[in-house]
């Protein structure tokens, strides 16, 4: 098949995982014999996906060569931010464990390029004490703080978040003390 010149005869997508986005990418390749596209396990695509995914390719091909210089570094500055993004709220997710309650939630700009990037996020993270134990809740409170301070800039909130955590930390020991001079009362 001739496509713009160049002869294909399978294209195949290439898929390139960012993070927990997908991205799609198409790259062209050429079959080695005919009986590779007769082997009924061949990925290859039909005809009509060829033409539908080197046309796609070609649109965005030709959509980032009309950017302006200013909208390509909108673009640039835009991938630099969801990059940053990401990484911020997977430190959040790695260092909360257990205490992460559902997944990472994004929100999108649209840049001059047409894709979504990712401007703002966050990761829920149960930092509720854990009644009748204040043992248990210094614990829990110790790592809600680790997931807040994680990232290497810490935002206003995540900091806002680790300081109520240490609070809520040392309202548990208070208590946790108060038990312990209870029970030492009683046995004076």
């Amino acid at each position: 098949m001739n496509v713009g010149g160049i002869n294909i005869d399978i294209c195949r997508p290439v898929l390139k995982y960012k993070e927990s986005e997908t991205v799609k990418f198409y790259a062209f390749a050429q079959t080695k014999t005919d009986s590779t596209q007769k082997n009924e396990n061949s990925t290859s695509k039909p005809a009509n996906d060829i033409l539908s995914l080197s046309d796609e390719y070609k649109k965005t091909v030709e959509n980032n060569q009309e950017l302006t210089e200013e909208e390509q570094k909108a673009v640039e500055d835009l991938k630099s931010r969801d990059q940053e993004v990401r990484r911020h709220e997977q430190a959040h997710k790695s260092a909360g464990g257990s205490l992460v309650r559902g997944g990472t939630s994004y929100s999108y700009q649209k840049g001059p390029d047409g894709n979504r990037y990712a401007i703002g996020g966050e990761v829920h993270i149960d930092a509720t004490e854990v009644k009748g134990d204040p043992e248990a809740t210094i614990k829990k409170m110790q790592q809600v703080r680790r997931a807040a301070l994680a990232p290497s800039e810490p935002s206003t909130q995540d900091m806002k978040v680790a300081a109520e955590a240490a609070n809520a930390e040392i309202k548990a020991r208070l208590e946790l003390a108060k038990g312990e001079t209870e029970g030492v009362d009683a046995y004076a």
